[in-house]
Formats: C-alpha cells, sequence, structure tokens
C-alpha cells in the first residue's frame, strides 16, 4: 500500500514519524513522508521518500510574529491570538497543492500538527490514520494532559477537562479551519461543536506511539484506539559519539544536558550566560544544545560543551 504520513513541526514532531515510516516499509508498505524540505537529508538518509511541503517551521519561529507568541509564556489569553495569526499565515501556505500532490496514494497518516490531512484524506477518498505521540483521547481515567490535577478529582472532573480543552483548542480555529474547508476542499464545515478533526470520535482509527507500561490503555477507549509502544530510530542505538563528546563525558562527573529544542530566543547569549552562570555556581558541567535556540559562545568554560545534535 501507498502510505503518506503527514507531519509538521520541529525535529521531535518529525523523527518518530520516521521511525513508523521505516517500520511500515519493512512490512512491505512504500511510505513517504510529507514535511518541510529543511527535513529532506534527514528523511532520505533513513530510506524514505519525502514530499516536501511549504514552509519552514524554524523560520516561522524565528520570525517576529513567532518570537513574540513564544515570548508570551503560557497565558493563553496572549498566546492565542498570536497563535491565530500563525495558523491563518501559514495553514494555506503548507496544504498548498497538497491534493494533487497525494494522487495515488493509498492512505493518509497523520499527526496533531496535521488534522487537516483527515479532510484531504476524505476529499480523495481514501482511508486515513491518527498517529499521536500525547493521549488524546476522551477517557474518564485521567484529566487531560494540559489541565493540572493535584487533589485527583475523580472520573467526572477527568472527562470535564478534556471535553473543555477540545473546546478550547477548537473554537479559535474553527472559522478559518471552515473556511479552509468550504473554499479550498469545498466540503461541509466542521459543527460548530465539533473538535479537532473528529479528534475524540470513532471517525478514524488511532494509534499512539508510547509505552502501554507507561499509560496503560484507559478502559474507556474502544477497540479502535490502539497503543503501540515508542516509535524510535534504530540509528539512536548504534550511535557512536564524536571524540570530544565521548572524551567530555568520560573525563569527569557526568554532565547535565541543557536544551531548548525548537524554542527561539530575541537574546541568545544572554540565555546562555545565564546557562553557564548556573552550571559555575552549583559546580556542574553542563551540554548545552544549541538546537534552533541560536545559542552561541565563542568563549565557553571547560565544563561545558556545546553540540549541534545528538540523537
Amino acid at each position: 500500500m501507498k502510505i503518506t504520513i503527514v507531519s509538521s513541526g520541529s525535529r521531535g514532531d518529525i523523527q518518530p514519524y520516521i521511525a513508523l515510516g521505516i517500520g511500515l516499509q519493512k512490512s512491505g508498505h512504500d511510505v513517504t513522508i510529507a514535511t518541510h524540505g529543511n527535513f529532506k537529508d534527514f528523511v532520505e538518509e533513513n530510506g524514505l521518500k519525502i514530499l516536501e511541503m511549504v514552509g519552514n517551521p524554524k523560520e516561522i519561529l524565528d520570525s517576529e510574529q513567532g518570537k513574540t507568541m513564544l515570548e508570551s509564556g503560557s497565558n493563553p489569553f496572549k498566546s492565542m491570538p498570536m497563535l491565530i495569526d500563525l495558523f491563518k499565515t501559514h495553514l494555506g501556505k503548507f496544504f498548498d497543492g497538497l491534493i494533487e500532490k497525494l494522487e495515488g496514494t493509498e492512505a493518509i497518516i497523520f499527526t496533531t500538527t496535521t488534522f487537516q490531512s483527515y479532510y484531504i484524506a476524505k476529499k480523495l477518498g481514501i482511508p486515513s490514520i491518527a498517529a499521536y505521540l500525547l493521549p488524546f483521547s476522551n477517557t474518564s481515567d485521567f484529566p487531560n494532559i494540559f489541565v493540572p490535577n493535584p487533589h485527583k478529582l475523580g472520573f467526572i472532573y477527568n472527562k470535564m477537562t478534556h471535553l473543555m480543552m477540545e473546546q478550547l483548542l477548537w473554537q479559535p480555529f474553527r472559522k478559518i479551519t471552515n473556511e479552509w474547508l468550504t473554499k479550498e476542499l469545498k466540503l461541509e464545515p466542521i459543527p460548530f461543536l465539533g473538535n479537532l478533526g473528529g479528534r475524540n470520535t470513532d471517525l478514524f482509527p488511532i494509534v499512539y506511539g508510547f509505552s502501554p507500561s507507561v499509560i496503560p490503555k484507559p478502559k474507556d477507549w474502544n477497540d479502535s484506539v490502539h497503543i503501540t509502544g515508542y516509535w524510535f530510530l534504530d540509528k539512536a542505538e548504534e550511535y557512536i559519539p564524536e571524540p570530544k563528546l565521548k572524551d567530555f563525558i568520560e573525563s569527569d562527573k557526568a554532565p547535565i544536558y541543557i536544551g531548548f529544542g525548537s524554542m527561539t530566543n530575541r537574546h541568545p547569549e544572554q540565555v546562555a550566560s545565564m546557562v553557564i552562570e548556573a552550571l559555575n555556581k552549583t559546580g556542574q558541567r553542563g551540554i548545552l544544545l544549541s538546537g534552533w535556540g541560536g545559542m552561541s559562545n565563542d568563549d565557553l568554560p571547560d565544563n561545558i560543551l556545546m553540540v549541534d545534535s545528538v540523537p
């Protein structure tokens, strides 16, 4: 079967799906990863084909709009309007021409960041499957992962947190999503109370890429929801560190890893200086991952090593 996995985001949003794609390919399927062009080498070096999508998430987060949103912190009243603006700006671009590019695909796998692909599959008349890394399906066993539960308030509270978060995540994007559905795909709009692509309904199967030993399958998840275990690349197990990294790790006590992933910052040098000061004050060694944070420091002390990427 010709399967296309559609994913958007940073490396952490792409790598698990490359691992999933490799597993599917070993089972005899023809797998393509539809994602940003900056991941082309990463996809192809793992033996998969890439369908290059418009847009670059690093450039989005590096933009004035992206940095302002990230700096708004955990205040949803500040961050949500900015997130909506980003969504409006980049939604159409990312999915521009995707239907034409997917001609011949027999099934689509989509992620939390590409739930719109469910509707593209619907338009094409092919099956789709959701592949998530976090437990989003509605359950009474535990609350929504974004909602605090300090006092374990019980199954009714748990259920309500899922319903609440569905609406908080859906309503701000309802208008723009429905405009895209009706104008671009010529499909019916999602109902007012509809959630993110029917995430918690029986519209499509869901596979979760985490271990049932970590999160056992809730009793109220039906047979269309599957917990498969983690999707890891074998390369991580075969990884041999560069000599300078190996020597640094073995030269003294275990270092502390410090990384900011894809989170950009207006003042990377200040952040780097703060990290260095904290390590020095506590007498610790550190491995600092540069990532997308843009941090750099030519005068790092001997107790800190900066690396670009480590599996």
